[in-house]
């Protein structure tokens, strides 16, 4: 998604989309933001949830927020 989005022309990632894709571009944009966080180690590949909605969300914390992610475990009992 990344690289496609990098170099096809202008306006051509969104007709890729649209007709050679089984998705929308919303989730495009998702996949594309996931793939940037892990390009740039934010999230390890590992630690990348199953569900994109998900790992979008992770995708979209801040670094600080990140690091307490890892410390702490997100489904711990109460």
């Amino acid at each position: 998604m990344l690289q496609a989005k990098l170099t096809l022309p202008y306006g051509q990632f969104e007709t890729m989309v649209a007709t050679q894709l089984p998705f929308g571009k919303n989730i495009a944009y998702q996949l594309r933001c996931i793939a940037h966080a892990v390009d740039q180690e934010r999230l390890g590949l590992a630690e990348v949830p199953r569900s994109y909605s998900n790992a979008f969300r992770l995708a979209q914390l801040k670094p600080p927020l990140l690091s307490v992610r890892e410390r702490q475990s997100w489904c711990a009992p109460t």
